[in-house]
């Protein structure tokens, strides 16, 4: 019997979306997927186990486990330089994540892009033991885009950090401004973050209307 063995985290709506997605697709390949629950003494060191960080990995390898099957969801060192200015954490990451790609069994990525870059940085060979799997939380369908009267009134939603590099909010913020100053009241900005005071300062700069949650 084939088993696969995933950890259970709270994660966001698409996180969750996305693994459960793997763990089906495992399910029908004939593996047996089992929920880590309490103690993990007990557990088949034979088996394969899904992981969505990196430090996971480490984690289960240090615990005597060697088959990983790993959701690769961005570019960590890179990430992490960019917040904090690091080269310490940076190259510290750069290892775990080097580490990471060259004992997994399978990796998923989101993109080419990110296989190809990090083949390129590490010098290593992913495309025999990985899968492009775009991120997302449903499918999309033709009626979502072509109906009567879609365009006419517009809502844009942001969802997620502000204070991150790498979500780049003020450019997103600059960006509507000039959707905005094109088609004044027939558009509105809603913005769902956990930095909302941060997010209305910036909104406040840019002269938007926009509501914040």
């Amino acid at each position: 019997m084939k088993i696969v063995y995933y950890e259970y985290k709270e994660n966001h709506e698409v996180t969750d979306f996305y693994v459960n997605t793997i763990l089906r697709a495992l399910t029908k390949s004939g593996y047996t997927v089992k929920e880590i629950q309490g103690d993990s003494q007990n557990l088949d060191k034979t088996a394969y186990i899904l992981t969505i960080t990196e430090l996971a990995v480490l984690k289960w390898y240090v615990r005597g486990f060697r088959l990983f099957i790993h959701w690769s969801q961005g570019a960590g060192p890179e990430e992490s330089f960019m917040k904090h200015k690091s080269r310490i954490r940076y190259y510290a990451l750069s290892l775990l994540d080097r580490f990471v790609f060259s004992r997994s069994k399978f990796l998923l990525f989101v993109s080419n892009y990110q296989r190809k870059y990090f083949e390129t940085k590490y010098s290593i060979n992913l495309s025999g033991k990985s899968y492009i799997m775009p991120c997302y939380n449903c499918e999309l369908s033709k009626e979502s885009f072509y109906s009567p009267g879609k365009y006419e009134s517009n809502t844009f939603v942001y969802a997620g950090n502000c204070t991150t590099v790498w979500q780049y909010f003020d450019a997103t913020l600059s960006f509507y401004k000039a959707i905005e100053d094109k088609y004044g009241n027939r558009v509105s900005l809603i913005v769902y973050t956990k930095d909302m005071e941060y997010a209305r300062v910036k909104i406040q700069e840019k002269g938007i209307a926009a509501s914040v949650f």
